[in-house]
């Protein structure tokens, strides 16, 4: 009689392997770590090239060549912001639960935080700013538009002191999700796919497909009210007056995206008492939800959510109907949350304007109701200004401007004062200093939330 051994760290149970599934992970993680941080520092570093490319298996001949690629790219891409490399790092967390080790290959979802560390030169600062002064104060002297005329003058003056104290060093910050495939090779992992988009301005690797979903799919789902057709495009005096704040937004802006050295989960830094709008956290709710009634067709993403927080967190006023959030208090900070619900609970009943969370409603609303000025320009933005795609696919807030190009906030890809080259394809909205609200002064039509800032990194739930 032959008898079979089967041990308990080592079983095939319709093809799916677990042999000690805890040391699988741990491996496959470690060498995914050592892996991307190898790749981060051959940007800087050309001897790392050939140790992190070994980690590739002989199947990834395209990963291998388009890798090599990202390297030189990226040098010649902190070239067109005058700029030089002193360090690039890299770190991973893998998202959720997604890992699976099937037929000897692992499955990954992983966040890479990638952290750049890179210095500034002023030859190209001067010139700059000569010529965006003198075509701002050209356009001054003769637009007929009250509001744009008097902002600016202020906006003459911010962006001469932002290109005239430059900052020395810069620590700039940007997130990508990986879908990644790992295979066992004489008991070492290889890297047999690594899918990812970096964002329109960097790069994707060739057979990347997006898994979100059209945020137009959701426009009139329950979390969604179109905004009216404002009647109010052409508005008079002031009734009354009121400022939006470049600093408020900015540290807004700077808390609520992730900016830690070490990395970390991006949605980690998000402002809790709003829905995430990526699709991992919307497409759970609607796992949770779909037998409940909820008509929510999945994320389109979140960047014009992060950015309506920001200029509402720097003195922009929500009005009902046109632009704003209304979590009907039961938020996280709100009297009925339900901490049993996984901090889910608030998305039941919140309600948001299309402008809220659509680049493209969200323009028209800051454009209609006179709170900034659209220009083909982005050279010319400064800080707490709005920068977004021509066919309206992303918008990022403006950190500053360094006379060599803008950096930028933004929510997917995440990114944390990183240089943006917004080429052709983007336009800035310079935003008001000082707006205009409604004509005939009625402040009932005016929603004053003001929603704390909770954050899982904070030991929110």
């Amino acid at each position: 009689m032959v008898m079979i051994l089967i041990s308990p760290s080592f079983l095939n149970v319709n093809g799916v392997f677990a042999r000690s599934d805890a040391n699988t992970r741990k491996s496959a993680i470690d060498f995914l770590e050592n892996f991307y941080e190898l790749r981060a520092n051959a940007i800087v570093n050309d001897s790392k090239i050939p140790e992190f490319i070994k980690c590739y298996s002989k199947q990834s001949k395209l990963l291998k060549s388009h890798e090599i690629s990202r390297v030189y790219f990226y040098r010649n891409w902190i070239t067109t912001f005058n700029g030089q490399f002193v360090r690039v790092d890299s770190h991973i967390n893998v998202i959720g639960n997604n890992f699976k080790f099937i037929d000897n290959k692992a499955y990954l979802k992983v966040y890479e935080w990638m952290v750049v560390k890179w210095k500034e030169g002023t030859k190209k600062r001067n010139s700059v700013l000569v010529t965006d002064l003198k075509n701002l104060k050209s356009l001054e002297k003769r637009t007929g538009n009250k509001f744009l005329k008097e902002n600016l003058s202020f906006g003459i003056k911010e962006l001469e002191r932002e290109i005239n104290n430059p900052p020395v060093n810069i620590v700039s910050g940007m997130g990508v999700v990986h879908s990644v495939v790992l295979v066992k090779d004489k008991n070492s992992w290889k890297i047999l796919k690594d899918s990812y988009d970096e964002g329109p301005d960097l790069t994707k690797f060739p057979d990347f497909k997006s898994d979100s979903h059209d945020l137009a799919a959701t426009e009139n789902s329950k979390l969604f009210e179109l905004p009216v057709k404002s009647s109010l495009k052409n508005i008079g005096e002031y009734y009354p007056q009121a400022e939006y704040n470049a600093n408020e937004t900015l540290d807004y802006a700077d808390e609520c995206v992730d900016h830690s050295a070490e990395g970390g989960i991006y949605s980690d830094y998000y402002n809790l008492n709003y829905v995430d709008f990526n699709p991992p956290h919307v497409d759970s709710f609607v796992e949770k939800e779909k037998l409940n009634g909820v008509n929510y067709k999945g994320g389109g993403g979140d960047c014009a959510n992060y950015v309506s927080q920001c200029i509402f967190a720097g003195g922009e006023r929500m009005i009902k109907n046109e632009w704003y959030y209304d979590n009907n208090g039961t938020g996280l900070s709100g009297p009925v949350y339900n901490p049993d619900l996984n901090g889910l609970y608030w998305m039941k009943d919140d309600k948001s304007s299309a402008s809220w969370t659509s680049v493209r409603y969200l323009i028209n609303f800051i454009t209609n109701y006179n709170r900034g000025y659209p220009s083909e320009n982005p050279e010319d933005a400064i800080s707490r200004d709005i920068v977004y795609q021509k066919n309206y696919g992303h918008v990022m807030i403006v950190y500053r401007n360094t006379g060599n190009g803008i950096l930028v906030n933004g929510h997917n890809n995440d990114r944390y004062h990183w240089p943006y080259s917004y080429g052709i394809y983007y336009n800035v909205i310079w935003m008001y200093h000082s707006y205009p609200l409604i004509e005939n002064g009625n402040d009932h039509l005016f929603y004053p939330a003001n929603f704390p800032v909770v954050r899982i990194v904070d030991g929110g739930n």
